[in-house]
């Protein structure tokens, strides 16, 4: 074996004995090297460029300290030795297309100790053959890193080891090759074109970087990494080209421009504890396919822990999809609010912690799991279509929907803790027919929103506080049941309800009905709103304060009205309005005295008492619109009756031909624009319908009409 050392410092060929030494420093003339020898450029070459016109095959190439240029063109140098290899130099240059192969196929190791060199001046490496350990010296940088023998998948079938190594071309493994354990990475660093990653089925146990300003790097297969690894994307464009990549953690926490593209890939995270994923600076970052980030998680303990972007620094155009499908240990978001896209359990046995999120896409928990409680807000704000199945789990935490032109369908019963707020801000709540149970609801604002009930009903177990409010109902449209269920069942404190301001409200548009159904507790309606049904029949013993806490404010009802027997009716200065104008709503008073004013109001509506009404002797009963049906075959006693207004109301019975009967035992009445039928008026007073606008329009007794009212009635 000779050694040979490039002088003189001129431009020169390979092939020629015109700059060859024997030594360093030396006098040309020396032979090439050749098969048998090894070649050395150092700091005694000069900074001349030595071209290839050849490809030599040597044993070894050494380049330290040299400040010339390697020039490649088209041909490659191959290294036909052990030990090592090739040492290359930061202060030299290279052009063309440099590629050194490797062609020794013993047994024993050979190393490569590159330098960190720039990407311009990189070099390519092939290592077609050999069983022996491949070691590339910690911190060094290549261009292409190919382990196959340049057209078969096979090639070097030895362990590739060493540290960090920076890879500035296309990585090729071989089908028989490993790769040993360890810390050091693979930094991808390419600032341009497309460079591409095949694996052939080999393990690569150690961290990923991709980090390239405007670089590509692309799957050329599935890439699969240990479990205690993190990928990482700085910069650039990591390309799954629908191939899996298999890590045990994934970070692209930074600000830099960076692109992920899944194709029909995937992100598999086989991390068992720590951080798995984050993301946590949306800035920068985007995505495209169909992002799907698998978490199998085969730990029994501990916690993984998710950083997606946060809401603040992310679009739900960049909300990724999640799918926790392994482990039965603890699963949580930071707390942050962090968005996500499709949140999905499916095989997931373990716990979730309560977590600040923000989910775009569909959710879905499952029956296995254990969902824990917490006052994290979690938020469905896609603006599209989203479905939300909960398998049975209570999220005992709050939930918000919030997503102007989105519709958020439940695909079975949802149910919140007691003490926990369902908030409606924007988009449409579609309860698909089930019931949602949840200690308050809250959608009071004047967003466009709309909340679809179908068959379903809200449930509100919450109490001691207001547990429904809708006071802003502008932009509000309620569809289907518009059931509202308060089913808290104990006596400590004051349920509150708050139905829309009377200058949001539209009937038949954006009204609730209200059914409470247990509880020894207070009632509270509150004043200056309207409600649509409200119903106590069954309920237990509860107190029903009427018509609310506010002064002079009075309560609208637009539906029906049923009391029940055991309850409290508290009395009041301020009126129950009832005001529908369409169908017949019902009043059922159940022996209960309303010792309050009560106003009926409906141009159109019917008003009908389904049992005798009894109101405190100082409260006035008054009709403006609509008309008054009193229970036929019973006495219902008022404390003074007036009309008002100049349109026609009517005063009737339940059953036509069948008098019902008012009584009032002080003053006198006086109506005007009233058609009374089917009446009986006493109680030891005047009852006077003489002005002519009133009308007798038959089977009344105890009333004064003028003749010209009994003219009209038979013409």
């Amino acid at each position: 074996m000779a050694a040979r050392f490039w002088v003189t410092g001129g431009t020169g060929n390979w092939n020629s004995t015109t700059n060859w030494s024997t030594t360093t420093g030396g006098a040309s003339g020396a032979s090439v090297p050749s098969t048998s020898d090894t070649a050395t450029y150092d700091a005694s070459s000069g900074a001349g460029t030595a071209t290839l016109d050849i490809s030599p095959d040597i044993q070894t190439l050494t380049m330290t300290g040299f400040t010339g240029t390697l020039a490649f063109g088209t041909n490659t140098i191959s290294l036909n030795s052990t030990g090592t290899i090739f040492t290359g130099a930061t202060t030299m240059t290279v052009t063309g297309t440099p590629q050194i192969i490797c062609t020794n196929s013993s047994a024993t190791a050979r190393t490569i100790s590159p330098g960190a060199v720039t990407e311009a001046n990189s070099i390519s490496f092939r290592i077609t053959a050999g069983t022996g350990t491949f070691t590339i010296t910690t911190s060094q940088a290549v261009r292409d890193l190919d382990f196959t023998d340049g057209t078969n998948p096979t090639g070097y079938a030895g362990t590739l080891q060493g540290g960090n190594v920076n890879i500035y071309g296309n990585l090729k493994a071989s089908t028989g090759m490993s790769v040993v354990v360890g810390t050091g990475i693979f930094n991808f660093n390419a600032t341009s074109g497309t460079k591409t990653i095949t694996t052939a089925g080999v393990v690569f146990d150690r961290p990923f970087t991709f980090d390239g300003v405007g670089g590509t790097f692309q799957l050329a297969s599935a890439l699969t990494s240990g479990a205690t690894r993190t990928c990482t994307l700085t910069n650039g464009t990591l390309n799954l080209n629908n191939f899996t990549l298999t890590t045990g953690l994934f970070s692209s926490n930074n600000s830099n421009t960076r692109v992920l593209a899944f194709g029909t890939g995937k992100i598999v995270l086989t991390g068992t504890g720590g951080t798995v994923w984050t993301n946590s600076t949306g800035t920068g970052f985007t995505y495209t396919g169909t992002s799907r980030i698998e978490a199998l998680g085969p730990a029994t303990s501990g916690t993984r822990t998710f950083n997606p972007s946060t809401v603040s620094t992310s679009a739900e155009a960049i909300a990724l999809n999640f799918y926790i499908n392994g482990g039965s240990d603890t699963v949580t978001f930071s707390t942050t609010n962090r968005r996500v896209n499709i949140l999905d359990f499916t095989g997931f046995t373990g716990n979730f912690r309560n977590s600040f999120v923000t989910a775009t896409g569909n959710y879905t928990l499952v029956s296995g799991m254990t969902v824990e409680a917490g006052t994290e807000t979690t938020t469905f704000a896609t603006t599209a279509s989203q479905t939300i199945t909960t398998a049975g789990q209570t999220l005992d935490f709050p939930v918000t929907f919030n997503a102007t032109g989105g519709t958020f369908v439940m695909q079975d019963a949802l149910t919140l803790g007691s003490t926990r707020t369902c908030t409606l801000t924007n988009g449409t709540l579609d309860l698909n027919n089930f019931t949602l149970t949840t200690g308050l609801f809250n959608s009071n604002n004047s967003n466009t929103r709309v909340l679809a009930l179908g068959t379903g009903k809200i449930v509100i177990t919450g109490n001691n506080t207001t547990v429904c409010q809708t006071n802003t109902a502008t932009g509000l449209t309620v569809t289907g049941s518009k059931r509202i269920e308060l089913s808290y069942s104990g006596g400590v404190g004051t349920r509150a309800i708050s139905g829309a301001s009377t200058a949001t409200a539209i009937e038949g548009v954006n009204l609730l009905d209200y059914f409470i159904i247990a509880g020894t507790d207070i009632i509270l309606f509150n004043g200056s709103r309207s409600y649509g049904t409200i119903d106590f029949s069954n309920s237990g013993t509860s107190t029903f304060t009427t018509p609310g806490s506010f002064t002079n404010a009075a309560i609208d009802i637009f539906g029906n009205l049923t009391l029940n027997s055991t309850m409290v009716v508290g009395g009041g200065a301020n009126n129950l309005e009832f005001k529908s104008t369409t169908g017949t709503k019902t009043i059922t008073t159940a022996g209960q005295t309303l010792d309050c004013g009560i106003g009926f109001n409906g141009i159109g509506g019917t008003f009908a008492f389904q049992d005798a009404l009894t109101q405190g002797s100082t409260r006035t009963l008054s009709i403006t619109n609509g008309t008054l049906q009193l229970k036929s075959g019973t006495t219902s006693t008022v404390g003074s009756f007036t009309t008002t207004g100049t349109t026609l109301k009517f005063l009737t019975s339940t059953t036509p031909g069948t008098q019902a009967t008012i009584s009032q035992s002080t003053g006198t009445v006086t109506t005007t624009y009233l058609s009374v039928k089917d009446n009986n008026a006493t109680g030891g007073i005047v009852w006077n319908a003489t002005d002519s606008s009133n009308v007798d329009a038959g089977n009344n007794t105890g009333w004064n009409f003028s003749s010209n009212n009994f003219f009209l009635m038979f013409n």
